[in-house]
């Protein structure tokens, strides 16, 4: 499952309005981030991918497309996955554009370092082995 975050012909121009150092907002589409981010629920607020962390959610171009993923190894390459898929993809560092300060899904703001966020983020990575389970209850 793979999260587009929003068409190719509106990207450029986030990408232009970040480096300028604006902070962008947009809406979420797919599942791949699940639990954290809900399809078409969820907007993240992104600005410069600066002092990237590991856990950090980044907006990068994969193949033709805008992915938004979260950093799960930092090594000579990200090691990126979603939230809800299995697969790692390893991406050149500067292959990211924009990172995720926060979200807000259902009126709640949610800054993407808050610590019992971050426990949740921990928590779920952990759980990886039973995410097969997961994927056939929740289809």
């Amino acid at each position: 499952m793979i999260a587009k975050v929003f068409s190719h012909e509106m990207m450029p121009s986030v990408k232009a309005l970040i480096e300028e150092g604006h902070q962008v907002t947009i809406k979420t589409s797919g599942m791949s981030m699940w639990p954290f981010y809900k399809h078409h629920q969820t907007m993240v607020v992104l600005d410069k991918p600066e002092h990237l962390k590991k856990y950090d959610v980044v907006l990068y171009k994969h193949e033709d497309q805008y992915l938004l993923h979260r950093i799960i190894k930092i090594k000579d390459k990200f090691w990126i996955r979603g939230d809800f898929n299995l697969a790692y993809e390893y991406i050149d560092k500067d292959l990211v554009f924009a990172k995720v300060i926060s979200h807000k899904t259902s009126k709640i703001n949610i800054n993407e370092r808050n610590i019992i966020y971050l426990f949740k983020v921990w928590l779920w990575q952990v759980l990886k082995p039973l995410r097969p389970i997961i994927k056939k209850l929740r289809r």
